[in-house]
């Protein structure tokens, strides 16, 4: 099951960041020497959890978000979701320009043609030609490229800039899981009591 869902997300575009700790040594001129794990990767039955977190999240943002449009509802404060932007394409172009030689000179792997690529198919074509530990690397340098997420209220104005979530490849998104955890998580549920 969490092998199937796993295959529908990559396969909807979302990116798939789940690393390895990395731990990088450094020489005494800033150089990289080494890179190597420092803990295992996730289980599946960890991994099919979050991905029930992650469709409950999306959910309830699509339930908020069309709660709000439809005006049905009143609510005392508007919904919040989560938004994630699409990446600023020259950052994208210039991390595949630092890829280290060793993996653009494979065919297939230079920075030109993976340019060509969504970001999910990028990763995906990196992986086998690198240790576990170099595309965790990658996956981390990647992460800096990306825009922040942020917390946006559902209103007319917003609305025009859209409420998706790009990194998940959702329409809608937003923290609602964890409301021991975060703060916005409280909210959503304040919010669900008003529909």
């Amino acid at each position: 099951l969490t092998q199937q869902r796993r295959q529908r997300d990559l396969e909807r575009g979302q990116i798939d960041l789940r690393r390895l700790e990395a731990r990088m040594e450094l020489s005494e001129t800033g150089e990289l020497v080494e890179v190597t794990s420092a803990s295992a990767p996730s289980s599946p039955s960890h991994i099919l959890i979050e991905q029930c977190m992650v469709m409950a999240n999306h959910l309830v943002a699509a339930r908020l978000v069309q709660a709000a449009e439809k005006e049905d509802h009143e609510f005392r404060l508007p919904p919040i979701v989560r938004r994630h932007q699409h990446p600023d394409q020259g950052k994208i172009e210039e991390f595949l320009q630092q890829l280290p030689s060793w993996v653009t000179e494979q065919p297939g792997l230079g920075a030109e043609e993976l340019s060509r690529l969504p970001v999910p198919e990028v990763l995906e074509k990196l992986r086998p030609a690198m240790t576990p530990e170099a595309h965790a690397a990658v996956c981390f340098q990647l992460l800096s490229c990306m825009k922040r997420a942020e917390y946006v209220v559902v209103d007319e104005e917003e609305a025009e800039a859209g409420y998706d979530h790009w990194g998940l490849r959702l329409p809608e998104y937003m923290h609602f899981t964890s409301p021991i955890r975060r703060y916005a998580d409280v909210l959503v549920h304040r919010r669900l009591t008003d529909i």
